[in-house]
């Protein structure tokens, strides 16, 4: 079974810091939903963030923000 190609995200707030997987091909608007669940946050007061980037909702983890 192919997975496809995994992303490492780091996730931060306050003093907790969280190591998560992804598809390649998840949008960060998926990613921001789960991070909901984990650090009962909202989507819109999440700050996903590429290359020092500020990254919008649509954007897939493979594709430049």
């Amino acid at each position: 079974m192919d997975k496809g190609i995994q992303v490492f995200l780091m996730i931060r707030r306050h003093k907790t810091t969280i190591f998560k997987e992804a598809k390649e091909s998840s949008t960060v608007f998926q990613q921001k939903r789960v991070v909901r669940v984990i650090l009962q946050r909202p989507p819109e007061e999440q700050r996903l963030y590429k290359d020092d980037q500020t990254c919008p909702y649509t954007v897939y983890f493979h594709q430049k923000a």
